[in-house]
């Protein structure tokens, strides 16, 4: 196993870095269950409506949960994660953030268009939404997959930090 990075430098390694480690994948954790409770009612109650951009916004916060507790206990200490799943994990890492605010400008985009239809007494154009909902994945879905495919070409550039 490489040496971490206080060790190379010649620091001892700080046990506030475990303890800091495991605090966050707590965080990780509580929010994924929060998310799923509170995507559950919406999924299985025919009562409960939410528009489209809702549940797009949710499984994006999802999916940016998942992706840091991939390399859930192997973050710090204990024998190197498989290569796959280091690589998938920096992918998603990344491609979080950037994925969360795209489904949180769509859920505002279309909160705008709903209640100017309604102000003005208009339909909504939920062709646009629709189309809105899955162009904008797809083409960050390609940058991604993209990224993951060069990344994978060059594993030198994946070292546990």
């Amino acid at each position: 196993m490489p040496p971490s990075i206080s060790s190379v430098r010649g620091e001892p390694e700080s046990p506030h870095l475990a303890s800091g480690i495991a605090f966050f994948d707590v965080v990780q954790f509580l929010a994924l269950i929060f998310l799923i409770i509170t995507l559950a009612p919406a999924i299985f109650s025919a009562s409960v409506v939410r528009m489209k951009t809702w549940f797009a916004f949710l499984i994006s916060a999802a999916i940016y949960c998942i992706s840091f507790l991939l390399l859930f206990g192997r973050q710090h200490n204990g024998p190197e994660p498989p290569l796959p799943i280091c690589t998938l994990q920096a992918g998603l890492i990344y491609a979080g953030p950037p994925l969360l605010t795209c489904a949180g400008l769509l859920f505002v985009i279309e909160l705008y268009m709903r209640l100017t239809a309604v102000t003005m007494s208009r339909k909504v154009n939920e062709n646009f939404i629709h189309w809105m909902l899955w162009i904008l994945p797809v083409v960050h879905a390609i940058c991604f997959w993209v990224a993951i495919m060069w990344l994978g070409r060059h594993p030198h550039h994946f070292t546990r930090s």
